[in-house]
Formats: structure tokens, sequence, C-alpha cells
């Protein structure tokens, strides 16, 4: 009898250890190649490159594409003929986080952003900046500026991205520790244009602060003797730095 329960018991043991390798066996992991949707549309194609995207689930560092076009010469852009395309995954859906409304007939700077993900997380952001603007192309408001922002004392660099299309990024050095950036266009001598605009990501390791969607008013370009004088009112209602309503006058070095 001893012998007969010691038979079943090697016989229960080997059928668990046969179960257990019938589990395991059908819970093999699979490698998955790391590929990034590639976004096309607008004569440009963008694939993403940061791993990050993969485990947070958004493509962080986007890329900026900038078009600069007299009035009445941007190509019209259709949001239906983005798409995105993966390696591995194939078709994936395009994502518009900003529609920029191109009207090619307004001056002002018109601002699209859109991104896609693999069904596997790996994502891709890429961000259209289009000018529409008559200004002389040897126009440069490129410069390190300082300033006010509000009470607080700011210097700010302007970096000219493409005719007529800037980048301004400012710091106050007084004051509570505020940072803003945002693009704007030149339309003509004396005006400037900031659209609503997305901060929450990094752009080409640009250091945006995420002030929610920002924007500009009464934007003027002037001179104080031989020097550029740019003036703006920040309009900014989610920004949790109080930076909305605040006018921004910034002057040349």
């Amino acid at each position: 009898m001893k012998k007969a329960i010691q038979y079943i018991s090697i016989l229960l043991s080997i059928s668990c250890l046969t179960i257990a390798c019938k589990k395991k066996d059908n819970d093999v992991s699979t490698v998955q190649k790391v590929s990034f949707p590639s976004i096309s549309g607008y004569g440009n194609t963008y694939q993403g490159t940061s791993l990050v995207s993969y485990y947070i689930g958004v493509d962080v560092t986007a890329q900026v594409v900038y078009f600069s076009y007299p009035m009445g010469k941007a190509p019209a852009l259709n949001i239906s003929d983005i798409t995105a395309y993966d390696s591995v995954t194939g078709t994936v859906p395009v994502i518009v986080e900003q529609n920029g409304n191109l009207n090619p007939n307004q001056p002002g700077l018109y601002i699209y952003q859109f991104s896609a993900k693999s069904k596997y997380g790996f994502a891709s952001r890429v961000m259209y900046v289009i000018g529409v603007t008559d200004i002389d192309t040897s126009t440069d408001l490129s410069d390190t500026y300082t300033g006010v922002r509000g009470t607080d004392t700011v210097n700010a660099t302007i970096q000219k991205m493409a005719n007529g299309i800037y980048l301004t990024l400012d710091a106050a050095i007084t004051g509570p520790l505020r940072a803003a950036a945002a693009y704007f266009v030149q339309t003509d001598n004396t005006h400037i244009i900031f659209p609503a605009q997305l901060t929450k990501y990094d752009y080409q390791n640009q250091p945006f602060a995420d002030l929610g969607l920002l924007s500009a008013t009464n934007g003027t370009v002037s001179t104080s003797g031989s020097k550029p004088v740019i003036q703006y009112t920040l309009n900014s209602p989610s920004d949790t730095l109080s930076l909305n309503g605040q006018t921004v006058v910034l002057t040349g070095q």
C-alpha cells in the first residue's frame, strides 16, 4: 500500500510539472522592434526618435518645421492629407493637437501640431509653423534684449527661424522665476502677431515652460535710437504662473 501511495504521488508530481511546463510554453514573451510612426504631409515627413515616448506615452520633443509665404502664396493645408505610417504596425491614426486654420490671404502665424503612436506605444510629434507675411526678407529682429514683463525685469533672446518668423525666449531675472517662450510673426514694419500656441512640450530642445495655451495681443515693433523695441501683452488664462495680462517691453542690445 505504501508503495502504491508513493507511486501515485510520483505520477501527480509529474503531471503537475507537465502542466506547469505547458503553461510556461503558452506564456512566451515576444520582442517588439522599436519603430516610430512617420508623419507625412505639407511637403514634410518626420519620424520620432525619443524612447522616452515609449515610457510616458507621448513624444515630448517635437520636430518643428517652418514655412514662410507672401500673402496669397501659401498652399492650402488639409488636415485629412496628414498621414502616419509605421513599418511594424502599418497605418496609424493622426491626432490633431492644434489646428492652425491657415488663411493664405490673411497675414499671421498659423500653428499646427500633429502626433501619432504605434500600437506598441512608440510616438512621434511634428509641428508646422506657417507664416503669411510680406515683410522684406532682409528684415531681422534677432538680438539679445532686456526689458520688463509686468513687474519683472527680463532678459530675452529672439531667434529668426524663417522669413518673418521668430522664437522668443525670455526669463525673469527679478521677481519670481518665470519664463515664457513663444513664436511670433512680423507682418509689417510696425506689427507682430502671436497666435495661440501650446506650450506644454519641448520643441527641438527649446525650453518651453507649460503655460497652457499662450498668445499675445497688441504686438508692435519700433525703434529707440538704433535699437529695436518689441512690445506685446501676454494672454494665458490657464497659466498658473500669473503671466496673463502682463505687458512685455523688450529693447535690443
